[in-house]
């Protein structure tokens, strides 16, 4: 947990202080971290003797998932997920009977790819192709679900810029971004 600095302590230290303190060793979230990973000098410090005696709380405010949905022409849109039923009829609504591409069929992880058997647009989806590293050519729309897979790739990093925002990522793949 952390929390603001407390005047009553005294002055607030500098932000080269900050930065020194952030990057030495025994810090107090670099000391959870270690012990996180079973680091036993860190574990014994904060005396428990495993990480299953951590509890973490973490009070951020998570990051809004997004669906996104790729055209043949390349235009993509994005819908901010509310929960599974309203992703799954989102999903239908443009796809009508969805099904999933097996991983191994993709190179990026961090994105299930779902498609249509019978998609009304009869189309290649080269950019879906392209961006997600798909062996075998999908036809019509497509759906990048995240997984909450980390996936360090170069073709996971690329789509990620060009869903970001990047110009040169999204010309380099034909994303056309609707939002």
């Amino acid at each position: 947990m952390l929390v603001p600095h407390d005047p009553a302590d005294g002055p607030s230290p500098s932000p080269a202080q900050q930065r020194r303190h952030a990057a030495a060793p025994d810090n107090l979230v670099n000391l959870y971290a270690r012990a996180l990973e079973g680091n036993a000098d860190a574990l014994a410090k904060l005396g428990v003797s495993s990480p299953e005696q951590i509890t973490v709380i973490d009070a951020r405010e998570a990051a809004p998932l997004h669906l996104y949905l790729m055209q043949p022409d390349g235009h993509t849109e994005r819908y901010a997920v509310g929960g599974n039923d309203k992703a799954h009829r989102w999903i239908d609504g443009k796809l009508g009977e969805a099904y999933s591409v097996p991983t191994n069929a993709c190179s990026v992880q961090a994105y299930a790819v779902i498609y249509s058997a019978a998609p009304i647009d009869q189309r290649p989806n080269r950019v879906a192709q392209k961006a997600l590293g798909l062996k075998t050519l999908r036809y019509g729309p497509v759906v990048l679900a995240p997984t909450g897979q980390a996936d360090p790739s170069p073709t996971h990093q690329r789509l990620d810029e060009a869903l970001s925002g990047n110009a040169a990522a999204r010309a380099e793949l034909g994303i056309i971004a609707d939002w």
